[in-house]
């Protein structure tokens, strides 16, 4: 019997294509776009790093060079979330932390049904809109199997 036991990477973010078109088409932080060549975020406000652009290597977008690396370091599972410590949710009105937010949650089920027992994920929630929070945990819950939800504070 092997005395190496499975690794579990319990924090973990990633931005799926829809973060990429959402905040890529906004001309105001926060925004995706790209800094030197590369692609990163701009953020407003409380969120880490703020002010300039902050880099998104591969590892925040690409899943077959996650999926790679994940089985080079020897982990057979990660769990998901947003990032809250961008600030994101503070910058955008309600309305579009929404349309961020469920699309980040469709996404994410998405990469969990084609990668089953490689990734769970917890919903993303919005503060600015709590009754949005409570219906969106249910249908993440109850219909995309995610396993609870995040709020940024």
């Amino acid at each position: 019997m092997s005395s190496i036991r499975p690794v579990i990477d319990l924090h973990a973010h990633w931005f799926p294509p829809s973060t990429l078109e959402i905040l890529g088409r906004r001309t105001e932080a926060p925004r995706i776009g790209t800094a030197d060549g590369a692609l990163a975020i701009w953020r407003t406000g409380a969120g880490a790093g703020t002010g300039g652009a902050f880099p998104l290597g591969p590892q925040w977008h690409d899943i077959d060079r996650r999926l790679a690396h994940l089985d080079d370091a020897g982990i057979v599972h990660q769990l998901l979330s947003w990032p809250t410590t961008l600030g994101v949710d503070a910058a955008l009105p309600a309305e579009a932390t929404r349309d961020l937010w469920s699309a980040w949650n469709d996404d994410t089920a998405a990469l969990i049904r084609r990668h089953p027992g490689r990734f769970s994920a917890v919903a993303a929630l919005s503060t600015s809109d709590i009754g949005w929070s409570v219906r969106e945990l249910e249908r993440a819950h109850g219909r995309l199997g995610l396993i609870g939800g995040v709020l940024p504070v």
